[in-house]
């Protein structure tokens, strides 16, 4: 399997594994899947470390490398393809990860029932 953590689920693996469902953590312990993580979601956790929405994970984006978990830079046709977004979700975050997941061709793993709306495959 292809997919993206959403931010959340990146989270809570990191510090509540017990959060995920059995699933969702079957397929993120699983070393065969393709696993990524997004630039938006270190943006976005770095951002609401800044304003105090979150607690600072030290060495974050090292320990993301050391679960295997694949770098994905929001590119040039990631971000093209929020033109054609519906806005089915207003979170800025979340919308840039769907728009990963539609020009990759990847699952998104998530909590967030709301995303499942859009043209993408989700294991919620």
């Amino acid at each position: 399997m292809r997919a993206l953590l959403d931010t959340h689920i990146l989270l809570w693996w990191l510090t509540e594994p017990r959060r995920l469902n059995a699933t969702q953590y079957e397929v993120i312990a699983n070393e065969r899947h393709d696993l990524a993580v997004s630039a938006v979601s270190i943006a976005e956790i770095a951002i609401k470390t800044s304003i105090g929405k979150l607690q600072a994970i030290d060495g974050l984006t090292e320990l993301v490398a050391r679960q295997g978990f694949r770098e994905l830079p929001l590119a040039n046709r990631h971000a093209l393809e929020l033109t054609t977004l519906p806005l089915l979700h207003r979170d800025p975050f979340d919308r840039m990860l769907v728009a990963q997941c539609i020009a990759d061709d990847l699952v998104l793993i998530t909590a967030d029932q709301r995303l499942a709306s859009y043209p993408i495959t989700t294991l919620l």
